[in-house]
Parts: C-alpha cells; sequence; structure tokens
C-alpha cells in the first residue's frame, strides 16, 4: 500500500509523468513510472514494517525540538564551513543564509569564537 493519503500519490504520479515527458516520451507512449521517475528508493517497502523505516525512526534526536534544531543547526553550519575552507560566505550561500544571518545564527549556537554562548559553553561547571 502507499504510505501517504490519495492526494500525495496524485501528486507523486504526476510529477513522474511530467519528468518522463519531459525526458522525451511522448503523451500517446505507455510510461512505466520508475522508482527514480517518481523520486523513490528503489528498495522502497510501503508494507509498514521496512527495517530502513525502523533506522530512520531510531536516528531521530531525543529531547525537545528546540534542543534538535539547534543540534541540527551546529552541525550543517560546521560542516559547511568545513566543506568551504572557513569561508563565511562561501558557506552562507551553501546553506541558502545571508551572509550576515550565518553569523548571528552561529554566534547564538556557541560556534563562534568570543561569542557569549560559546563562552558560557567552554566555561567551566560550578559545582
Amino acid at each position: 500500500p502507499w504510505p501517504g493519503n490519495v492526494r500525495e500519490l496524485e501528486h507523486c504520479i504526476s510529477r513522474a509523468a511530467l519528468k518522463a515527458l519531459s525526458r522525451g516520451a511522448s503523451r500517446q507512449d505507455i510510461i512505466t513510472l520508475t522508482p527514480q521517475l517518481l523520486e523513490l528508493c528503489p528498495a522502497a517497502d510501503f508494507s509498514g514494517n521496512s527495517t530502513e523505516a525502523a533506522a530512520a525512526a531510531t536516528m531521530l534526536p531525543t529531547g525537545d525540538l528546540k534542543t534538535a534544531v539547534a543540534q541540527l543547526q551546529r552541525q550543517m553550519i560546521s560542516a559547511a564551513l568545513q566543506a568551504n575552507a572557513a569561508n563565511w560566505s562561501q558557506a552562507a550561500r551553501q546553506l541558502a543564509l545571508d551572509p550576515s544571518n550565518l553569523h548571528k545564527l552561529a554566534g547564538k549556537l556557541g560556534l563562534k569564537p568570543g561569542s557569549v554562548t560559546a563562552e558560557r559553553r567552554d566555561a567551566p561547571k560550578e559545582s
């Protein structure tokens, strides 16, 4: 069975048909909608007992949403900076952010040296 609702299935099939047409198929052709056209994983299992789905569920962060979002933002910003040799403008472009917004977000997340959050994070904890 399809994992979503009927409207999602209709949209998926429509997109796949348009994709096939854009690759040269004519409207009179019988088109086989392959996983690539449907933009699905070739080994997708819609039976509801997929081991991939179970593995993906176990990879979800635990805790509250705010903490999980901040953690993901830190990871993505760190990866973009690493991929762009610490060039903030290029990292911002890769992340589709304005460079000044990237600097503000990185400071808020404690990724910039000298930021209040970074200093709090690196400070020894008092007992």
